[in-house]
């Protein structure tokens, strides 16, 4: 199969199925069953663990070791990641400012709330930012918050594991009806694995929740029920 063929039909594939692609058309890499994972794991220089992760849909690599995983698949690097073609770049590029800024704003807020904060120093780690304090530690990872409509936003993510918190993002001067000139200034919700497996709906590898927005006391709500802003009470 061909990359042109294999960009048109991106988008009806998942991150484990467009690897799989690519690992059956690499002359070098063992079909899967007959030392697949092993070889991946060994030229990765991760877990092979990780690689059946990968494989099976659970995870995928973050984008260091997935710039990594494009070269040595020689596929290109968009498709891969994200199952979109060159074309489509600009606006990718876009969100993922958007993302950067959303994890540099937490971070902010996190320091005035008495934390300790790192980057992760393992490319397979899934969260964006460690956070150190008041007894505890956070592995957090964030997703930006999509409007739907006027008071109604979406977030797309796979399924957060025990050891990860999700938090969704959302700039002020997106809140529907709370314009904001500050950029640097998001609602932050923290998401739990229970709110999505009994709310969202699942698609492929990835979870959609829907989250709606009630002007009348800056409240955000799932089904119905309000979420709490992340850390609003210093816990």
């Amino acid at each position: 199969m061909d990359l042109q063929h294999k960009v048109v039909s991106a988008k009806m594939t998942t991150f484990a199925q467009r690897l799989q692609m690519a690992c059956a058309d690499h002359p070098d890499i063992p079909d899967y069953g007959k030392g697949l994972q092993t070889e991946l794991a060994k030229r990765m220089k991760v877990s092979q663990e990780a690689v059946r992760k990968w494989l099976s849909g659970e995870s995928q690599p973050r984008q260091p070791a997935m710039i990594r995983l494009a070269k040595l698949l020689d596929v290109e690097y968009v498709w891969l990641a994200l199952g979109t073609s060159e074309t489509e770049f600009a606006q990718l590029k876009q969100v993922s400012a958007k993302h950067d800024g959303a994890v540099h704003a937490l971070i902010a807020f996190l320091i005035l709330k008495g934390y300790n904060v790192a980057f992760p120093s393992h490319e397979t780690d899934r969260a964006d930012v460690h956070a150190i304090g008041h007894g505890v530690q956070r592995n957090l990872s964030v997703v930006l918050m999509e409007r739907v409509a006027d008071k109604h936003c979406r977030i797309t993510t796979p399924m957060p594991d025990e050891s990860i918190s999700l938090i969704a993002a959302m700039p002020i001067h997106d809140v529907p009806t709370r314009p904001h000139h500050n950029s640097l200034i998001y609602d932050f919700l923290w998401i739990t694995s229970d709110l999505i497996k009994e709310h969202g709906q699942r698609s492929g590898s990835r979870w959609e929740l829907d989250i709606k927005f009630k002007p009348d006391g800056h409240q955000w709500t799932v089904a119905g029920k309000p979420i709490g802003l992340f850390l609003s009470r210093n816990d």
